[in-house]
């Protein structure tokens, strides 16, 4: 077996691991509650909002964007205008693309449709060790989060 043979069971294993502990975190702290959300890039963060401005704020990384009108995934580390600290994972996961030649992860774009955008963000999560995955949108894109719950 090849990296490129056993990618798409690495794939598999770490959205199946993410979305288990993303369910959890979910159930366990409400987040489902929150229907408003953004992103704190210089804090490395997503904040979680009701209407009444009751907010959740946790740990995160940016990993990615999908593109759905253009079927296409764009990670963050390809995206300027967010700081290296929002992107580490992203590039982590580039950098192991790279050493692996496995071209979805090393490449700054690739064709995907929304499952494959899941998968990859769980990848990232779970080669940088992020419990959890989330998606939120932004105009005609989706940005794909790792994120965990830091508990007192």
């Amino acid at each position: 077996m090849t990296p490129t043979t056993e990618f798409p069971k690495l794939l598999d294993l770490a959205l199946a691991e993410v979305q288990q502990k993303t369910r959890e975190l979910i159930t366990t702290h409400g987040l489902d509650k929150f229907p408003q959300w953004e992103h704190d890039a210089a804090n490395g963060a997503i904040i979680f909002r009701t209407p009444g401005l009751d907010e959740f704020v946790v740990p995160a990384q940016l990993i990615g964007y999908h593109h759905p009108a253009q079927s296409l995934w764009q990670w963050a580390w390809d995206d300027p205008a967010v700081p290296a600290n929002f992107v580490r994972s992203a590039t982590a996961a580039r950098n192991w693309g790279r050493a692996q030649d496995i071209e979805a992860v090393a490449s700054p774009t690739t064709f995907a449709d929304e499952a494959l955008a899941w998968r990859l963000t769980a990848f990232a999560a779970r080669l940088t060790g992020w419990p959890a995955i989330y998606r939120g949108q932004s105009e005609s894109r989706f940005l794909y989060f790792a994120f965990a719950v830091i508990t007192p």
